[in-house]
């Protein structure tokens, strides 16, 4: 066999794909969402993974596996079902983009380009759509090795298929945590998650700087969007003795009732800005350079999450954040007061003093 070979037809593809899946041992897989469907309406490539199961059931001493990479969706969600049978392990990627099978002899590497269906419900019509098509396949080690190590990457990133497919059913919000580099998309990400919010934003802003750049950003007609949308705002911002960040703070409250920004003590300060949103979504960034005059320039790494123990420890710094930052105004206030009070005294007392200076003036001039 040659070491590459291109295949070409929708027969001669489905003849090699069967071959590859009875005769290795091992089998990765690979898909993307319009072969998932392609493959599981084609009751041949079934066939020939579920003789791969009888064949391991009855060879005790068979070690064949089976595993599947796909990205499951409402869309497919039947199929996937369908395939669950006849796979040893299934899971779910977003946005696979790339459809390939590779064992212990060799690989096979699709061309298929997605034409926006679904699949279909008959092998002849798919036949007919997937004219063009082409499969590689490839016994050379370095390939096969390279398209190993990409499987496997892939597969330490993804979820059990039955944990995709109850969140579909379940309408289950999935749980993500994600690292985020690009300062640009950072901020995107953190944009989008102001427009989706239904509830509730809050905010701890990492130092004075990094309320200012929001002041001068894109952030503030969205974050006024969403207040007239009835979500409430809060925002905790370590002010200082800064005029225009409390000017900045009290126009933007005046603006709209729903939003509320609390000045937070000096010594709550924290090394990230925190949002959160509808207590169901989290992302944090550092700061990375605070002399920088906008968002992307001083950001550093950021992070994203829907999980829920993640988002609710998040909400838990900021609820006591905002308890000592109310405790710390209450202390101050009250502060003041007695300030006030001592202020009244020590003046009391002064007057008291003058009245006797002049009571004693006058008895000494007489």
């Amino acid at each position: 066999m040659q070491a590459l070979e291109t295949i070409e037809g929708h027969d001669n593809i489905m003849r090699s794909v069967i071959s590859f899946v009875n005769a290795d041992s091992e089998i990765d897989i690979c898909v993307d969402l319009t072969q998932t469907t392609s493959i599981l309406n084609s009751r041949l490539i079934i066939q020939a993974i579920e003789n791969t199961r009888h064949n391991k059931i009855k060879n005790s001493r068979s070690n064949k596996v089976i595993r599947c990479i796909t990205e499951i969706t409402c869309d497919n969600i039947l199929y996937c079902k369908e395939l669950l049978k006849f796979v040893d392990e299934l899971r779910h990627v977003n946005r696979i983009k790339t459809s390939f099978c590779v064992g212990t002899t060799g690989s096979l590497t699709s061309t298929i380009k997605s034409d926006g269906t679904n699949g279909t419900n008959n092998d002849q019509e798919a036949g007919n759509k997937n004219q063009g098509q082409k499969l590689i396949r490839s016994t050379a080690k370095e390939i096969v090795d390279q398209q190993q190590c990409l499987f496997n990457i892939l597969w330490d990133k993804a979820i059990p298929a039955e944990q995709k497919i109850r969140e579909i059913e379940e309408g289950i919000l999935p749980e993500t945590i994600a690292i985020i580099r690009r300062p640009i998309e950072a901020l995107s990400l953190a944009f989008d998650l102001v427009k989706i919010a239904q509830e509730e934003i809050l905010v701890v802003f990492s130092t004075p700087n990094a309320f200012r750049r929001n002041v001068n950003s894109d952030s503030i007609p969205l974050l006024l969007d969403a207040a007239e949308r009835n979500v409430t705002i809060t925002f905790l911002v370590p002010m200082e003795k800064d005029d225009y960040i409390r000017l900045a703070a009290r126009n933007l409250c005046n603006k709209n009732k729903n939003i509320k920004i609390l000045n937070i003590e000096p010594s709550l300060r924290t090394a990230v800005t925190v949002l959160i949103v509808d207590r169901k979504y989290s992302f944090t960034a550092e700061v990375r350079d605070d002399t920088k005059q906008t968002g992307a320039g001083a950001m550093g790494i950021a992070m994203y999450s829907t999980s829920k123990p993640t988002v609710m420890s998040y909400v838990s710094i900021f609820d006591s954040f905002l308890k000592l930052t109310k405790q710390y105004e209450e202390s101050m206030y009250d502060l003041m007061e007695k300030t006030g009070e001592l202020s009244a005294v020590k003046q009391y007392l002064n007057d008291v003093l003058n009245e006797v200076q002049i009571f004693k003036g006058n008895k000494d001039a007489d």
